[in-house]
């Protein structure tokens, strides 16, 4: 049995509002890279971005991840995302390259969904040679609990791609 509340009504709003309009948000240019600085507390300098998804949607409204994630790792359209907020970081850095500026390793959060595609590798490698981006300025964070859901598939997975000279690194240790 369910108990009908508001809430579950208005959540139940907010997944399907999600779902039915993120493919268009994404060919609008609603869901752009956020870069995050990261610094040195030793030199006080610049040494890397890690990027951050986020949504502005037509009417100036902002989301953040946290918004919409669930949703689209509940679908499996995460990993859509992840692949189309790298590309259009790539494009970034390649316009900076390009202009001879200061490229720093930008770090991008992977999901758990992507332990289940089988073209994962293939597609980033992909990616980084389009843009003539070297592997060592892109960094991959796997969450901790990514590790302890499937640890044969996610030390599979990090252990081809650092053979491949990717950074990976540990994301919401000890959360």
């Amino acid at each position: 049995y369910a108990l009908y509340n508001e809430k579950l009504e208005k959540d139940a709003k907010k997944h399907l509002d999600i779902e039915a309009s993120i493919e268009e948000a994404i060919a609008n240019g609603e869901l752009v890279p956020y870069f995050q600085p990261k610094y040195s507390l030793h030199t006080e300098k610049l040494v890397a971005i890690e990027v951050l998804a986020r949504w502005k949607k037509e009417d100036g409204t902002l989301l953040v991840p946290e918004d919409f994630f669930p949703v689209l790792e509940q679908n499996g359209f995460i990993v859509e995302l992840d692949f189309y907020i790298i590309e259009q970081t790539l494009k970034i850095l390649k316009g900076w390259m390009e202009q001879n500026r200061p490229i720093f390793p930008v770090s991008f959060n992977i999901s758990g969904s992507h332990l289940k595609t089988s073209n994962f590798v293939e597609r980033l490698v992909e990616l980084m040679t389009q843009y003539s981006i070297p592997i060592k300025y892109l960094e991959l964070e796997i969450a901790e609990k990514v590790f302890v859901k499937s640890p044969e598939a996610t030390t599979f997975l990090v252990e081809e791609l650092t053979d491949l000279g990717f950074k990976i690194t540990l994301d919401d240790f000890g959360k």
